[in-house]
């Protein structure tokens, strides 16, 4: 039994919960799944709400666009090395980031609550407020259905067009099981590049997504981000 696209990411939360108890010192977390082979393509077909813009592949993935019709399958994989600060001083590692807070929730209404209230948490452990933030990374798949519920939970949080949503999913694919580990690894680059890419194939704004798509370069100042 996996946690499905959240896998990677509640992967490593449960390795930053038991850094956090003394029960490690370093963890391999991460993700990886094969969406693109018969078999779960059948499945994906059948039940999933896929992007019939077969010509125009590069453009087929429209994360919280008007005119998004479905999302696009891609495969990959992203593992992290979560390691207790002490221990990656001592053996003389760097450190590329830190992870100070943790936040997971579930909801069945489809509101966005169960997201809003993930967040929360997560901002509490940190001490940190949205305004601390340069950037969110959203799940922002492009599916016609599910956009609207992500970006009410990020609405009700962040408020309407609030902090910044990179949509990395327009550019990879739909990553499955390995996406939230690879957003991670994109935010922490982003954090040491200093800017956070575009977002692809937002063009036209959806009413019924209140998020502030970052559609061009976004300058990072603060180096901090919430996946």
């Amino acid at each position: 039994i996996t946690e499905s696209d959240a896998a990677s990411l509640i992967a490593l939360g449960e390795a930053y919960r038991i850094l956090g108890r003394n029960g490690a010192d370093f963890f391999i977390t991460g993700g990886c799944e094969s969406k693109i082979n018969p078999v779960s393509l059948v499945r994906q077909c059948m039940f999933e709400k896929l992007s019939r813009n077969n010509d125009h592949p590069t453009s087929a993935c429209r994360p919280f666009d008007k005119n998004r019709e479905g999302m696009v399958l891609g495969e990959g994989s992203t593992v992290l090395l979560a390691e207790d600060l002490e221990h990656a001083q001592r053996r003389g590692a760097t450190p590329l980031a830190e992870m100070i807070g943790f936040g997971a929730a579930f909801e069945r209404d489809h509101s966005g609550q169960g997201l809003a209230r993930a967040i929360q948490a997560a901002l509490r452990e940190a001490n940190l407020s949205p305004s601390d933030l340069d950037f969110v990374i959203g799940h922002a798949t492009g599916h016609p259905d599910h956009d609207p519920v992500e970006a009410r939970g990020l609405a009700a949080v962040f408020g309407p067009h609030g902090v910044p949503v990179y949509a990395a999913k327009a550019a990879l694919g739909h990553l499955g099981a390995a996406s939230g580990a690879t957003e991670v690894a994109i935010g922490i680059l982003a954090l040491h590049k200093g800017v956070v890419p575009p977002t692809l194939n937002h063009h036209t704004p959806d009413p019924e997504c209140p998020v502030k798509i970052i559609t061009t370069p976004h300058t990072v100042h603060k180096k901090a981000f919430l996946k």
